[in-house]
């Protein structure tokens, strides 16, 4: 019994040690996550294998793409816009591979430091709000259901590209498809990481909308003005503040990768539909095709339709805060120090709602989401009317 506990101890502190440092080996972060002392840290060593591993796989992702093109443009006789839209679609992938791995290097130090400084301010707001289940229900659900599609698209990827070798069995080979997979997938890993950082955020700010409608109600029921109330409602204001202050940090960082990211999901989601419909001799294989090459396309866009659920959340929970300052105006006029506090926290939120909607040069809301599928079906059917047409 003694010893099967420890296998057990020991399998378990492997496992969590692995789990630490994947994202090390797959080039996502040189940080890890060290229990003993409660933080993230990273050394020289870590850092050389961040950049290590992202050139490889970048080497690799240039290469296999290449090839692919050129077997494309040799077997496959179709319209001129139709291979001009498989070859912008591969230049498009190189540059978001190069481009995610500049992002991975240049900001990596910034976003760990932005996820450790967000924990401490939960941690500090919840010693003065008190936790409500029904918020951390909504958002604990969306955050496991983007978890579990982002790791079951790496999966699906993982294992196509390992049965896409001619040779299973050759060690380099497997390294090379994962390396391929590890950085032709990064960007979402990289987007994950920025829904994670909004979730937080979002989180926070709907625990200090149901604060200041806590003050309120404190202020409707007590028959004289308390000062902890305006200390309190001042409070919140700050922390919505810094929240505010993270969120558009985190809009300069991200904006050009949400860009990209966005426009490469297009082209993609278009030649894997073209392809779908051109590629084969009866409808039956074309169905199966469409079936099967389009899932984990539509898996993406479900993902990124997540993160635009989650900016409008935030938008949202905007308004509910100016509505919640709306119960203060029934209270007694002589509270100027109240009063006035609730001025300043509403000229404050109108001054920062427009630039929170903003992300780079997409409007981050569900609107953004169904003007990008609108695009994607457009350009899927002029694709196909060219191919018939030629045909």
């Amino acid at each position: 019994m003694v010893f099967s506990t420890t296998v057990k101890e020991s399998l378990c502190k492997f496992g969590q040690q692995i789990i630490s440092y994947y994202h090390i080996f797959m080039g996502l972060s040189s940080y890890w996550y060290c229990k003993k002392k409660n933080k993230y840290q990273r050394n020289m060593c870590s850092r050389l294998v961040l950049v290590v591993i992202n050139v490889l796989g970048m080497v690799v992702v240039c290469i296999k793409l290449q090839n692919y093109l050129e077997e494309f443009r040799r077997d496959h006789a179709w319209n001129s816009l139709i291979l001009l839209v498989y070859e912008i679609n591969g230049r498009l992938r190189i540059c978001l591979a190069a481009h995610t791995v500049l992002h991975v290097i240049r900001y990596d130090r910034l976003i760990t430091s932005m996820k450790m400084e967000l924990e401490q301010l939960k941690i500090h707001c919840l010693t003065r709000i008190t936790l409500r289940p029904a918020i951390e229900t909504r958002f604990t659900f969306l955050f496991c259901l983007k978890y579990f599609m982002l790791y079951y698209i790496h999966i699906v990827m993982l294992v196509a590209s390992v049965r896409e070798a001619t040779n299973a069995l050759c060690i380099w080979q497997i390294m090379g498809a994962i390396a391929f997979v590890n950085i032709s997938g990064l960007w979402y890993f990289v987007l994950f990481q920025y829904f994670e950082i909004i979730w937080k955020i979002c989180c926070l700010f709907y625990y200090i909308e149901q604060h200041v409608c806590y003050i309120a109600k404190e202020a409707d029921a007590t028959g004289a003005p308390l000062e902890d109330l305006v200390i309190q409602l001042y409070w919140s204001l700050r922390v919505h503040s810094k929240l505010c202050l993270y969120w558009l940090q985190l809009q300069h960082m991200f904006k050009g990768q949400i860009f990209l990211s966005r426009l490469v999901n297009v082209t993609s989601n278009c030649a894997t539909i073209l392809y779908a419909f051109i590629s084969s001799d009866t409808i039956y294989q074309s169905l199966v095709i469409l079936v099967m090459g389009s899932f984990t396309y539509l898996l993406l866009t479900l993902d990124l339709y997540i993160n635009d659920y989650m900016c409008d959340m935030t938008v949202n929970s905007f308004k509910g805060l100016q509505l919640a300052l709306k119960d203060f105006n029934g209270l007694q006029h002589t509270w100027t120090a109240l009063h006035q506090q609730c001025e300043e926290f509403s000229i404050y939120l109108c001054n920062r709602q427009v630039n929170l909607k903003l992300a780079g040069a997409l409007n981050m809301d569900r609107k953004a989401w169904l003007s990008l599928m609108s695009t994607f079906a457009t350009y899927s059917i002029v694709l196909i009317q060219a191919h018939l047409r030629s045909s």
